[in-house]
């Protein structure tokens, strides 16, 4: 886990998170689905980006693009062939007071989208991916909750 850093710490605790934006969703059935009450195994691959906005110096957005893949999990050494592809795109934008002691450079908000703008954005996706499951006839299909490790015994640990 990356150092907990003064202007990471100050982020945390001044930044608002002004509004969550939905930019683009794409899912597609690309093999039989398996029989109801199959297990399934989710893959996600997220790529984060961040840029100030035009909100003066201390405003900023953090954008998510999700792929997920989705494949019966039936326990083999092989895995089996996705059945299903799903994209989603969300975007959080993000205010500091005028106030903000720190500069919002590239570092600081690459930290922060990680951490923090995951945790933000994390339960839109899993929204996405609920519905459109159901909407193909998967009912059941969730991702797990998104658990970020305690930083307190992240700190902990690293001392030792």
């Amino acid at each position: 886990m990356k150092e907990l850093t003064a202007a990471f710490r100050a982020l945390v605790r001044e930044v608002e998170l002004t509004e969550i934006m939905p930019l683009g969703f794409l899912a597609g059935m690309i093999g039989p689905a398996p029989e109801p009450g199959a297990e399934v195994a989710f893959e996600v691959k997220p790529t984060l980006s961040t840029a100030r906005t035009g909100e003066g110096e201390h405003g900023f957005m953090v954008r998510g693009d999700f792929v997920i893949t989705v494949r019966q999990d039936t326990g083999a050494d092989e895995q089996e062939d996705p059945f299903l592809n799903l994209r989603y795109t969300v975007a959080g934008r993000y205010a500091v007071p005028d106030n903000f002691a720190h500069s919002l450079d590239d570092a600081l908000l690459r930290q922060f989208a990680e951490t923090n703008a995951m945790m933000h954005l994390w339960p839109y996706l899993r929204a996405y991916v609920s519905n459109s499951c159901a909407q193909f006839g998967l009912p059941g299909l969730m991702l797990p909750v998104l658990r970020q490790p305690s930083a307190k015994r992240a700190t902990a640990h690293r001392s030792e």
